[in-house]
């Protein structure tokens, strides 16, 4: 069963002519999104929890081995903006 931030990005996804690489970034931001330890629900993002977010996208990053944490950062980013 998909948690509600997945469901919203889908509903998201269908709504927008989106590429299928898009897709699948968007996708993967809502999965960091709800394994991300301590974040709230997507549906109470504000700055604080984004910034929260973000910070724990670079550290995962860092942590797996990334190329580039701060691009895969920036690239969360830009999604969550949308």
């Amino acid at each position: 069963m998909q948690s509600k931030s997945e469901d919203i990005v889908e509903r998201y996804i269908r709504a927008r002519n989106l590429t299928e690489g898009t897709r699948s970034e968007y996708i993967e931001t809502a999965h960091k999104w709800n394994t991300s330890n301590g974040v709230s629900p997507i549906q109470d993002l504000d700055k604080r929890t984004g910034r929260e977010l973000l910070e724990w996208v670079h550290e995962h990053s860092i942590e797996n081995g990334g190329k580039s944490p701060g691009r895969t950062t920036n690239k969360a980013c830009a999604q969550l903006r949308a």
